[in-house]
């Protein structure tokens, strides 16, 4: 089993704006900018960036809409205990979609106190496993305008992907 590992910023507006930005690998960015979803992985494809409609974004990137929003009606849920996140008390919470998805589980640690997701392990329909461990939260940061845009790069192809039926 192979472990990437990466490190970046996630940045959340509601209802529609996304983003994270890694700095390892530096220059990998996934963005709603309230119009189109975008991913762009330089680190794996430099001519190639992905563009969504937002109706249909790639499944478990957006953690509070995709386990936060109406979970039950998603999910089948369980609740597995409670556990340690850096100094933080979780509950932990497995959830198996009920209907079509983009992944098959999912586990998440969700802070006890103050009910953000600090942690999601995703298990994909190919048998991948994502972790994602998000820390240091500023719950009301500057407003910045540029933080949900993307420019796709000169000498990259735009591929769109269509919703799916």
């Amino acid at each position: 089993q192979e472990t990437t590992r990466s490190r970046g910023t996630l940045c959340q507006a509601h209802p529609n704006l996304f983003a994270m930005r890694f700095t390892d690998p530096p220059g990998d960015v996934v963005v709603s900018d309230g119009e189109a979803f975008w991913v762009y992985y330089p680190s794996v494809d430099r001519v190639q960036v992905l563009r969504f409609e937002l109706e249909h974004p790639p499944g478990g990137l957006d953690f509070y809409r995709e386990f936060l929003e109406e979970p039950a009606a998603k999910y089948h849920l369980a609740f597995e205990g409670e556990e340690t996140v850096g100094a933080r008390r979780t509950y932990v919470v497995t959830a198996r979609p009920r209907g079509e998805a983009a992944f098959q589980a999912a586990k998440i640690w969700l802070d006890a106190e103050r009910s953000l997701i600090l942690r999601a392990r995703i298990e994909m329909e190919n048998g991948s496993v994502r972790t994602v461990t998000l820390s240091d939260f500023r719950l009301d940061p500057p407003p910045d305008p540029q933080r949900f845009r993307f420019v796709p790069p000169p000498g990259t192809q735009v591929i769109r992907r269509a919703p799916r039926p």
